[in-house]
């Protein structure tokens, strides 16, 4: 807008300076830096390309031509992480896109596999199949004996009976005195 409203342009020109565009020559005016700039700022720079290019000028040529080059590998970098992420994605998608279409192929037998699965799941349980030469078991005759009186019928015969004396082992005297002997405890005399 400066350079409409003014003479700015034709300064420029009889400083030989080059054509800059608005944010070009904002930068090379601006000395602090700040993006901004100051009438002050605007008097030194024209003062400045008025004279002949010295050292310090070079100096700030090639910090700025650093800071290019520094800013250029940085995005350099950041591009090629971006693709990198980009590539991930690609494959992602593609895995993503494979698996729809073997959805897509496999979606009607899928859902008949489903469903028999479902009906047979469902249904009751059928006959148990007749195995040959199998015979059911037969029922005993005699009604099941309880374990616990065969025992103690047997425990009675063997010990000998109560109040009666009937039917159980004899054992000789001997053998009595002598259990008595192994068994007694250490304490009593024998």
């Amino acid at each position: 807008r400066a350079a409409r409203l003014t003479d700015l342009p034709e300064l420029l020109q009889q400083l030989n300076a080059p054509d800059f565009d608005g944010g070009r020559l904002i930068r090379s005016l601006d000395k602090l830096g700040n993006m901004r700039v100051s009438n002050e700022e605007i008097c030194e720079g024209i003062i400045r390309m008025g004279e002949d290019i010295k050292t310090k000028d070079y100096v700030r040529l090639n910090l700025w031509a650093k800071s290019c080059v520094l800013r250029a590998h940085r995005l350099g970098q950041r591009v090629g992480a971006l693709s990198e992420k980009c590539h991930e994605l690609r494959v992602t998608l593609e895995k993503a896109m494979e698996a729809m279409e073997y959805f897509q192929s496999t979606k009607e037998m899928s859902e008949l596999r489903f469903q028999a699965i479902q009906a047979v799941r469902k249904a009751p349980p059928g006959d148990a199949p007749k195995l040959a030469g199998w015979r059911p078991p037969r029922e005993p005759t005699y009604p099941p004996e309880d374990e616990a009186v065969r025992f103690t019928q047997m425990a009675t015969r063997l010990v000998g009976g109560r109040g009666g004396g009937g039917g159980g082992l004899r054992v000789s005297p001997w053998r009595h005195r002598r259990r008595r002997l192994l068994v007694a405890p250490p304490h009593e005399e024998r």
